[in-house]
């Protein structure tokens, strides 16, 4: 009993993997067009967002991931103009007949600063 139960476990773990690669380190990164003039916040820092689609056997789940798309939605969660200190991640893991695959993006965001109002003047 405890072979056919050991033989079960190690056929479970090779059917299961898991990776995770990284794809690109970037110092600025953004699919807006952005105006540096402007002074910038930062909107926050090491914000993560992802874009994946899982597989049953050979047929795909959902539209292909996006590197843009995961970066979109990382811009839009913060209403962000662009990225810092950008890491993109390949994520991707398999278990018998499903599988997931995607792309994370993390990075410090930046927005646009609201205008510096002047100071109302003293009431007499």
């Amino acid at each position: 009993m405890r072979t056919l139960s050991a033989s079960v476990l190690v056929g479970s773990l090779l059917l299961t993997g898991g990776c995770s690669t990284t794809m690109a380190h970037l110092t600025i990164a953004s699919t807006k067009t952005t105006d540096f003039s402007q002074p910038h916040r930062r909107a926050a820092s090491e914000a993560t967002a992802s874009d994946g689609r899982l597989w049953l056997t050979i047929l795909p789940l959902g539209s292909a991931p996006s590197v843009d798309k995961a970066m979109n939605h990382l811009l839009e969660e913060y209403n962000g103009d662009y990225l810092t200190d950008v890491e993109i991640i390949d994520v991707g893991w398999t278990l018998l007949a499903i599988s997931y695959g995607s792309y994370s993006v993390k990075g410090d965001v930046w927005a646009t600063a609201p205008p510096v109002s002047s100071p109302a003047p003293p009431s007499k």
